[in-house]
């Protein structure tokens, strides 16, 4: 017998206490950035893309390298943290409990929260039309 009742795959989520803990950074400016790789020297790459819209990786943002079993409620998260901008390298809205579909690299508005979504770290380092829509991206984001 077959259920159909749901049309969406349901995910474990992380409750938020869990999921501050394993960040690093600072929240003070609102700004949240989550990444998922297994490649570390994509945090270099990272701290490069930060600089060049001014930003430090260790002092001005909020940073998460998200694996395959840290899904989180963004929502509450993002409340009980302040974050205002959130970028996401890597990662879909339904991991982080946004049943959404957005194009990557657009960013948006959604409850009070900017977002924006683009391709693994390693797939933007390695593209250059790829960093060319991250810049443009960026420059929008932080206008």
């Amino acid at each position: 017998m077959s259920n159909s009742f749901l049309d969406f795959k349901i995910i474990a989520i992380k409750d938020t206490k869990t999921i501050i803990d394993q960040c690093s950074g600072n929240a003070q400016n609102g700004i949240f950035i989550c990444y998922s790789t297994t490649d570390e020297s994509m945090v270099d790459f990272l701290a490069k893309i930060l600089s060049a819209v001014k930003l430090d990786l260790k002092k001005d943002v909020l940073v998460l390298s998200k694996t395959m079993d840290n899904h989180f409620s963004f929502s509450g998260f993002a409340k009980e943290v302040g974050i205002q901008k959130a970028i996401f390298f890597g990662t879909t809205p339904q991991t982080i409990g946004l049943q959404i579909n957005c194009p990557k690299y657009k960013p948006f508005v959604l409850n009070d929260c900017l977002f924006l979504f683009g391709d693994e770290l390693t797939t933007i380092s390695a593209n250059q039309p790829l960093k060319k829509l991250l810049w443009n991206a960026l420059k929008e984001v932080f206008a």
